[in-house]
């Protein structure tokens, strides 16, 4: 039976009097992937809360309200944040998928309607054809806002990186 005051427990360790023998450097390197495995977590379930998924019943009125008279023929809505301030619905509406933005009072602030990229205004393609020349355009979000003309989001593909990309209807890039 040991008596006596406790000891810290790599204080003979510490003092340079003993060389750590295997075991305890292995517990050393286990506690450590354990606090780094802890601060991955940790750090992941703080920047998931951006995005995250909502039930109708936690949308502000306002926003469900401006939602459904825009869209009232929508289905199969799927409700998320995109921000702290921004509520985004994802819906479907007569088979074609979009999602819309609204601030906290409902205010409508973006819709976003992916359409076939032979349906990219010719402007716009040339456009991409001209700045990412041996691109390959992998797909296309029409963007509607209420503040600005109509713009076009691609995904292009430059030699073997993604990217995306704005431009407006007369092809003018967008920043």
């Amino acid at each position: 039976m040991v008596t006596g005051p406790p000891r810290r427990i790599f204080s003979r360790y510490e003092s340079g009097q003993e060389d750590l023998t295997l075991p305890h450097k292995i517990i050393i390197l286990i506690s450590m992937k354990r606090l780094v495995l802890l601060l991955i977590v940790l750090f992941l379930s703080v920047t998931s809360s951006y995005s995250q998924k909502l039930s109708e019943k936690d949308i502000p009125s306002a926003v469900k309200e401006s939602f459904y008279t825009m869209f009232p023929y929508a289905e199969k809505i799927r409700w998320g944040k995109e921000d702290d301030t921004t509520y985004e619905a994802d819906v479907k509406m007569k088979s074609v998928k979009m999602s819309a933005n609204f601030s906290e009072d409902g205010k409508w602030l973006e819709t976003e309607t992916p359409i076939d990229i032979t349906s990219l205004p010719q402007a716009v393609t040339d456009a991409i054809a001209r700045d990412y020349q041996s691109s390959k355009i992998l797909y296309v979000n029409k963007i509607e806002r209420p503040d600005r003309p109509l713009l076009y989001e691609a995904e292009i593909k430059v030699n073997t990186k993604k990217r995306e990309v704005m431009y407006d209807v007369l092809g003018n890039p967008v920043y």
